[in-house]
């Protein structure tokens, strides 16, 4: 059986995008970090239409369900102020689009970098999608989350924490599609 040089390195990258998630969840539970962040959930949101060539606003909600508040890092999420790092991943009529926005290689954090979520409460995040990605085509669209928060951490702890220490969790959301004329 021949197997074409593409589809051998996209089953290689689906085995380590897999593992990754997998080491992620493991440290994750190893550190007791599940106790503060099990409760947080991730909801999106879009509109069912527009037009081509024009704005496209995500709605991002964050739920924190559980009964003590956390910080999460906001770095590569919708909580920061722009775009720079692929955190959504997009199709087009079942073809993938390239992500065109910034990437940022950061050093260790800054108190400002986290965002407060509040036992019970729910923190907000609209975000342009066409800033990142070509929306110039109609066409059947799919928006994919891939958000992993890189440190989660109770509210009482001190924060920020060196990357060393962060203890990252992947954020389960859900996929949305629309259409664009």
């Amino acid at each position: 059986m021949n197997i074409s040089p593409r589809t051998r390195r996209r089953c290689l990258e689906s085995r380590v995008r897999v593992a990754l998630r997998l080491a992620i969840l493991a440290v994750t539970l190893l550190t007791g970090a599940v106790s503060a962040t099990a409760a947080l959930r991730c909801e999106l949101d879009a509109p069912a239409s527009g037009r081509a060539g024009a704005p496209l606003l995500l709605h991002f909600k964050i739920t924190n369900g559980g009964s003590q508040g956390v910080r999460v890092l906001g770095w590569n999420t919708p909580f920061e102020p722009g775009w720079f790092a692929p955190f959504v991943t997009l199709q087009r009529d079942g073809q993938p689009v390239t992500y065109r926005g910034a990437s940022m290689k950061r050093g260790d954090p800054a108190a400002q970098d986290y965002v407060a979520i509040g036992a019970g409460r729910t923190r907000h995040a609209r975000i342009d999608l066409a800033e990142a990605f070509d929306l110039s085509r109609p066409g059947h669209y799919r928006v994919e989350p891939q958000i992993v928060l890189h440190d989660v951490l109770p509210s009482g702890m001190h924060a920020p924490r060196a990357r060393d220490a962060h203890q990252a969790q992947p954020l389960a959301c859900n996929a949305v599609e629309f259409d664009l004329r």
